[in-house]
């Protein structure tokens, strides 16, 4: 779509584990939608309509937790 661009997320080295691709409108720039393909290939979309921009927030509006990767024996990292 000449009107949209996008934005295509994979985790580096594991490309067949799947992908997410973030749509945003060009002019105003704002988001669309996003995709989600699996592994299996299972596409997911959500799209959004009438959204409404909010320009003020509270002070705790947004709360960022820290968290450090574990390596597990397994291999797998996770969040503690």
């Amino acid at each position: 779509n000449k009107n949209t661009f996008s934005l295509k997320l994979n985790l580096r080295g594991q490309e067949g584990l799947g992908h997410m691709t973030v749509v945003f409108d060009k002019s105003p720039v704002k988001l669309n939608s996003w995709f989600v393909v699996d592994a299996t290939g299972a596409r997911t979309d959500v799209a959004f309509h009438g959204l409404s921009e909010k320009t003020k927030f509270a002070k705790d509006f947004f709360q960022i937790s820290r968290h450090k990767t574990i390596n597990t024996s397994g291999g797998d990292d996770f969040y503690d």
